[in-house]
């Protein structure tokens, strides 16, 4: 890993200290704007940091952004410094952020300006200046022993699998295909994976002697870069890489709407926590559990759970309420030892309500429920010569068409390739499952989101997932138009 290009450009600039000579002192300042590029990052958590180099190497001082990036350093005496700026983001990386030096003469300012690196840097520094495709990143980490006091793992299995759409030429579609990447632990227990591509989810793992974590859910954004994930393994609490693949196929011949099924693991861990709504207020009745353990709770009146008797190692925290988005997040546990979790849940966009000037709130849920692929009231407005909603179906989100009008359905090409029984994808209109894909006009849609993969379908849709699942959101209408087989006439779907 090279040091980084942290793209850190400055404008020396010397002026004289008004206060400081008025207070007839030799003392000099620095000030100045750190710029960050990244919209999934706050220049907030961003710090500048200086060090005297000559003659007195004992004065060194920190500085705090405010939120337009502007940061100012007083009363530092005369002499040569070393100035960078430090992020959570750069250190956690492992990405050794740029220095340059700074002459501040006696009662003067020095103006420097800092740039943190964008995106393809980040992930150059990190990936070693590898040619990478555009829109992908990277993921780094380490893998970490849970019994044993954070100990690296050596020489464990890093599992990172997507989904590619390659375009056929011949065919003029896409061959959807699952990538699966497996990279070996260092000496530290550090992994690295150059090449995700970025807005498309992607999963982690992490297997050692037969074992095996939960699966992790991700999705970086385009500006992302690099993000670093540590993934942990107790060898005495951690299912068998066999266990879990018994219970993945049991969900798979699990009749639709019943539970998901899951191991009864257990341990020594403990888990507790508040569950809040965006507004700050209490989430009450909200039904807490860890993926594959036995023990499960609900939230009561203060919006507080506890869990005991869990595995320990990297777990996946389930929280369900009727009034909220389904949330999934990985928790850190450690035997005989309790972790306190703060969950934020969020309210579905009402489907009735969407409406063209509320394209941003899709996003927002595009965002935070990002296991799909997805069309915009934008991308849909923008095709031409659509006559039914099966037109928009054109090959961009892995899906096969057949028929028109009233007979016109989807499948997922994954479906066709691995159930033959499938015959048409779970299409569902304002939440109400069981209808067909032409039962709206284009104009009448406001998104769609649609999972090909059944391991790539979030919890909601277990059980209706096997032939694949296109959800329609409405624009302004309360139910969708029904219209008649005589007033349809043609095909589509992405």
């Amino acid at each position: 890993m090279q040091t980084l290009i942290a793209s850190l450009a400055f404008l020396l600039v010397l002026a004289p200290a008004g206060s400081l000579v008025a207070q007839g002192t030799a003392l000099g300042a620095i000030e100045g704007t750190i710029h960050e590029r990244s919209a999934v990052r706050s220049v907030l958590a961003a710090r500048v940091s200086v060090r005297s180099v000559e003659p007195d190497t004992t004065v060194s001082a920190t500085a705090a952004p405010d939120a337009m990036g502007r940061f100012r350093l007083d009363s530092l005496p005369p002499g040569r410094y070393r100035a960078r700026v430090v992020s959570p983001s750069l250190d956690s990386l492992r990405v050794p952020p740029a220095a340059t030096e700074l002459l501040i003469g006696p009662g003067r300012v020095v103006i420097a300006d800092f740039t943190l690196p964008a995106s393809t840097s980040l992930r150059d520094a990190v990936c070693g200046n590898s040619r990478l495709r555009e829109r992908t990143a990277a993921v780094v980490g380490r893998a970490i022993d849970a019994d044993a006091e954070d100990r690296p793992l050596v020489g464990a299995d890093l599992v990172a699998s997507w989904m590619e759409f390659p375009a056929d030429r011949w065919s003029r579609g896409t061959m959807p295909t699952k990538r699966v990447v497996v990279v070996k632990t260092g000496p530290e227990g550090e992994y690295r994976v150059c090449g995700v591509p970025t807005e498309t989810v992607f999963t982690l793992q992490l297997r050692d002697h037969g074992r095996a974590s939960p699966v992790l859910w991700l999705l970086m954004a385009n500006d992302e870069g690099a993000i670093a994930r540590d993934l942990s393994l107790s060898a005495r609490t951690a299912p068998t890489i066999a266990a879990l693949d018994s219970a993945e196929r049991a969900v798979k011949r699990t009749a639709r709407g019943e539970r998901e099924v899951e191991l009864q693991m257990t341990g020594t861990a403990e888990l507790s926590g508040t569950i809040r709504a965006l507004s700050g207020d209490p989430v009450v009745g909200a039904h807490v559990h860890v993926r594959h353990a036995r023990a499960s709770a609900v939230s009561d009146s203060a919006g507080r759970f506890a869990l005991g008797d869990l595995p320990a190692g990297t777990q996946v925290l389930i929280v369900r309420h009727p009034a909220y988005r389904l949330a999934e997040l990985p928790v850190e546990l450690r035997p005989a030892r309790r972790v306190d979790q703060t969950v934020l849940l969020v309210r579905p966009v009402a489907l009735d309500a969407i409406e063209t000037d509320e394209l941003e709130a899709f996003d927002v849920s595009r965002r935070t429920n990002p296991y799909g692929q997805f069309l915009t009231q934008a991308q849909i407005d923008g095709k031409k010569h659509l006559a039914e909603t099966i037109d928009l179906f054109d090959d961009l989100l892995g899906f096969t068409v057949f028929g028109r009008g009233s007979n016109a359905r989807v499948i997922s090409n994954l479906a066709l390739a691995n159930h033959v029984a499938c015959s048409e994808a779970s299409v569902i209109i304002h939440g109400g499952q069981g209808r067909r894909i032409n039962d709206v006009a284009p104009g009448e849609i406001a998104a769609i989101e649609a999972f090909a993969d059944p391991a790539f379908v979030p919890g909601r849709f277990i059980g209706q997932a096997d032939c694949g699942v296109v959800v329609i959101w409405l624009r302004k209408i309360t139910r969708p138009t029904v219209r008649p087989a005589a007033g349809l006439g043609i095909n589509g779907y992405p």
